[in-house]
């Protein structure tokens, strides 16, 4: 064999580890899209939506410029998908697969593409995330609230007692139109009255 066929061999065993490597990473990131997808899909318009609008809102109300509405609605985005993520991570953990067979078919636990355990450490990186990324954006109070409902909600099962279920979605609430009103930079005493608002009319 000749010396220049040594030498591509000898590139094409060193190449093959990167190309497995690359390769794995591929598949994994795809295949953890799809189960994020999944777990998200069913209730986007509640969970995801309000935070662009009421950021918004928050924009409108200062008068905000071109320049702050792009760089608030970007953070707000990404900041709702965080939230909404770790709502249905949460959400998915709480167990429910014999109910989630009859209403949500579709789920990624009842579809067996992931785990119960799996979901639960999804939701606890994603929720460290979101904290790091609550504290650069100056709004850890409300994802501390969320996170504090989130566990006492589905993980400790509060939800199965009506008043503390009540309570819950209350501070829920509020947790996420405050962190919107800020992330849109007004007031903070002004955006109260959206909250109040709402409590009152249900």
């Amino acid at each position: 064999m000749s010396l220049a066929a040594n030498r591509v061999n000898n590139s094409s065993l060193r190449s093959a580890p990167w190309n497995n490597l690359l390769y794995w990473l591929y598949v994994t990131i795809k295949r953890e899209i799809e189960i994020s997808y999944a777990f998200m899909e069913s209730n986007f318009d509640a969970a995801f939506v309000p935070f662009p609008i009421f950021a918004t809102a928050s924009l409108l109300h200062r008068k905000g410029t071109y320049e702050e509405v792009v760089s608030s609605l970007t953070n707000t985005l990404l900041y709702g998908f965080f939230f909404y993520y770790s709502t249905e991570l949460a959400n998915n953990a709480d167990g429910g697969t014999i109910e989630d067979e009859i209403n949500k078919p579709n789920r990624p636990i009842v579809q067996s593409q992931t785990t119960v355990a799996a979901a639960k450490l999804r939701f606890y990186l994603a929720s460290a995330m979101w904290l790091l990324l609550s504290y650069i954006l100056d709004v850890y109070i409300w994802s501390l609230l969320w996170i504090a409902v989130l566990v006492s909600h589905y993980l400790l099962r509060a939800s199965r007692i009506g008043p503390a279920k009540d309570l819950c979605i209350v501070l829920g609430v509020t947790s996420q139109l405050m962190a919107c009103w800020k992330l849109g930079g007004s007031d903070m005493h002004d955006g109260w009255r959206w909250p109040v608002s709402m409590h009152r009319w249900d």
